[in-house]
């Protein structure tokens, strides 16, 4: 189960808190039933554990987050395939003027190994790992920066989902889906620019230089991962609707 903090306060920037925040993920147990940090909304299963800063505040000019996500296990004994590391911001219109980039993937050893990024939209990311280059057990940052081009309340949502050979999801002892999900809700005062990847439609470019190569997708497989994504919205729907 996940708990989430509507705290209205902005629970500090990086630097020290960030720290602390992975030190105190990074030590909760795989069987965690409950887990709780002040000022984040934060999720914990047999998966792993994610958390987000609560609430952001947008003043004219694009702002930096931190995703921390620390996988208890990739569940390798049941054939997955795939991790998909999914951050976006959806709108009931289907528009969006929430424009991000992922300026970090890594863990303190160095980057994720990345072997398809999909950023055809500016308001969404989608990050997808070979299980065999998984970092299991050590806290992975996702670094963003993130524009709103609109004054209002958004919120940046992120999904972490494992995936078999057919990019079908895999599922937990308890036979929900493998996911991880977390958001922020971003208050703008006053919009600020867009922001660009630096990145093309489903290239790993730009990024800031955050994210490392792995080997690339055939291309039928890349039929099959719309599949995926498509699994993966109706999963983001659902949680969205529960939060």
């Amino acid at each position: 189960m996940y708990t989430h903090h509507r705290a209205l306060r902005r629970a500090g920037r990086m630097g020290s808190v960030i720290v602390v925040l992975i030190v105190a993920v990074g030590s909760l147990p795989a069987a965690a039933q409950g887990c709780s940090v002040a000022g984040w909304n934060t999720q914990c299963n047999q998966f792993g554990t994610i958390a987000m800063e609560s609430q952001r505040d947008v003043r004219g000019a694009p702002i930096d987050l931190v995703v921390s996500v620390t996988l208890h296990t990739s569940f390798s004994d049941r054939d997955t395939r795939w991790l998909l590391f999914s951050v976006r911001n959806v709108t009931d219109d289907g528009g969006s003027p929430v424009s991000l980039a992922v300026t970090r993937f890594a863990t303190s050893s160095g980057p994720v190994v990345t072997t398809k990024v999909d950023h055809e939209r500016p308001n969404e990311a989608n990050l997808w790992v070979h299980v065999l280059d998984a970092p299991v057990g050590a806290p992975i940052e996702i670094g963003l920066r993130v524009g709103v081009s609109e004054r209002g309340a958004f919120r940046l949502e992120t999904l972490v989902m494992a995936f078999d050979r057919g990019y079908t999801p895999v599922r937990q002892d308890d036979g929900s889906e493998a996911s991880l999900f977390s958001f922020t809700l971003l208050g703008v005062n006053q919009a600020s620019a867009s922001v660009s990847s630096g990145g093309g439609p489903g290239s790993n470019g730009g990024f800031g230089g955050g994210l490392l190569s792995g080997k690339k997708l055939p291309g039928p497989e890349l039929v099959a991962l719309a599949g995926g994504l498509g699994a993966a919205a109706l999963v983001a729907s659902r949680l969205r609707r529960d939060a």
